[in-house]
């Protein structure tokens, strides 16, 4: 089997494994080019050791506890002598930091896992400049060895960041002399990806060298999304113009998920979700449970990860026909249960779009006959939110999911505060807010490995005047607040869960 050249994204460091080849050179006259991209790639995570990771359309990476394997086949021919390098990466997030390349040793993509990981190089080969979703990054390499296999490593340059990038737009370019000729040589890339059994495959996704992505927002409103922050117009009417009924309780809640940040970072970045956690309410010891983003949604939505510890596609986890969604619960109860998706497509959507990922609004997992139908009729995109709340008609049951740039993901937290400075107000402008009928929450699915997956956890209702609660507490919280709002059964770890409702007096 022809290895090829393989890479690791992470920071950690270890006895660097040499691979005999050709090193670097001062340079010659006569010089080839020659590029690779990948033929195989994975990633890894500590938090579940032995766990092979499905590679779809990205590789996650962090100093600590991502790691993740790019394999190419070498570019240079037996003899050259090699007098230079680079890499070119196509980030998934916004960052002032970069991706650092180290050495490493080889990884088997099937059996690959954290406990199985190669060993990581001490020797610092280069770094990128800081990072913009969907704009091409590229780094010299210093000190690179090539010969049949050449490793290499990447580690993000900021403590407690999940770095991302595509598995697409990669390459490496290898400058040589080989017998005072000059030629270039390509390897084409290997797109296939490995889903659980039983998964339905989601599409490879492309990125291009430079992506925008468009928030969409009510009729009266323009927002533009690009790598770059944003110029949002916020709808003209801002907070409630009336008084809700004292004493009135809400019975209408929508979840609005943000992603991978932890408690401190959202309310240090993002200071419109900081005004209202302090202007109404907020939990400052609500933690996610676990990582990476899938179990969480999971946990919150069904009140278990079903066997799952990963980013997998659907068809993996809530297979069972007893596997049911509060959604679902919602709609059996006879109240309505309504997801509405930035960047979605179609209903229930099971594939991944420009911006739009099944597991953030994870409806399409639950795939009995009964959910299925349930979220084809109730799972659609964002474009639908305002006729909604303008005609009172939310549902009892309901989450808004920013696309991957607006969600904090990809893009910036100034992307991500602007998307909620358009549709926060636009929900306490329409009538079920006004009448004391509807509460908003504003939840992270994770952290970055930073705070022990403490995380930010905002609600905002008319009732509410700078609430704290500082219980300690979970996602399954979240869900049982859910099911004791929509008047259902307890689904799993819900079961068992503080009652953050009451806390909140709600």
């Amino acid at each position: 089997m022809n290895r090829g050249i393989r890479l690791a994204i992470s920071a950690g460091l270890a006895t660097f494994l040499g691979v005999s080849g050709f090193g670097l050179v001062a340079g010659g006259a006569a010089t080839s080019t020659g590029s690779a991209v990948p033929s195989a790639f994975g990633w890894v995570y500590s938090g579940s050791p032995n766990t092979v990771e499905p590679s779809t359309s990205e590789l996650d990476a962090s100093a600590n506890t991502f790691k993740a394997y790019l394999a190419f086949q070498s570019p240079v021919p037996a003899g050259a002598t090699v007098t230079g390098a680079s890499l070119t990466l196509v980030p998934k997030i916004t960052k002032s930091g970069g991706f650092n390349v180290y050495p490493t040793s080889t990884f088997t993509p099937a059996t690959l896992t954290w406990n199985s990981r190669p060993k990581i190089g001490s020797t610092l080969l280069g770094t990128t400049p800081s990072t913009v979703a969907g704009v091409s990054v590229t780094v010299p390499l210093t000190g690179l060895v090539v010969g049949s296999e050449v490793d290499l490593a990447l580690g993000y340059s900021i403590a407690g960041t999940i770095g991302r990038i595509s598995t697409t737009g990669i390459s490496l370019s290898v400058t040589y002399s080989a017998n005072g000729t000059t030629t270039t040589t390509t390897t084409a890339p290997t797109t296939t990806t490995t889903q659980p059994t039983g998964a339905i495959p989601s599409p490879t996704t492309t990125v291009p060298a430079t992506t925008t992505t468009t928030t969409t927002v009510p009729a009266t409103t323009t927002t533009t999304t690009a790598p770059a922050t944003p110029t949002t117009t916020v709808p003209p009417t801002t907070t409630p113009t009336t008084t809700p009924v004292a004493g009135s309780t809400a019975n209408k809640v929508i979840v609005i998920m943000e992603e991978n940040h932890a408690q401190g970072s959202s309310y240090s970045s993002m200071p419109y979700l900081a005004g209202l956690s302090t202007t109404y309410g907020k939990a400052t010891k609500y933690y996610a449970i676990g990582h990476p983003s899938l179990p969480n949604y999971l946990e919150i939505w069904g009140g278990s990860a079903f066997g799952t510890s990963s980013d997998c596609g659907v068809g993996c986890g809530p297979i069972g026909a007893g596997d049911t969604s509060i959604w679902d619960q919602t709609i059996a109860a006879g109240k309505p249960a309504k997801a509405y998706q930035e960047s979605m497509n179609s209903n229930c959507q099971t594939g991944s779009s420009a911006g739009y990922v099944a597991r953030h609004g994870p409806w399409p997992y639950f795939t009995n006959a009964t959910s299925r139908a349930n979220c084809v009729a109730n799972d659609v995109p964002l474009t639908a939110l305002q006729a909604d709340i303008t005609a009172g008609n939310l549902p009892v049951t309901g989450e808004i999911t920013p696309n991957l740039t607006n969600d904090w993901h990809d893009g910036t937290a100034a992307q991500a505060d602007a998307f909620l400075k358009v549709w926060v107000p636009a929900l306490m402008a329409g009538p079920d807010y006004t009448a004391g009928r509807l509460t908003i929450l504003v939840v992270t699915d994770e952290d970055d490995s930073s705070a022990g997956n403490n995380v930010a956890f905002t609600v905002i209702n008319p009732k509410l005047s700078g609430v704290t609660v500082a219980t300690t507490t979970n996602h399954y919280s979240l869900t049982r607040w859910l099911e004791d709002n929509a008047g259902t059964g307890y689904l799993g770890g819900a079961s068992t869960a503080f009652d953050l409702k009451a806390a909140f007096g709600l």
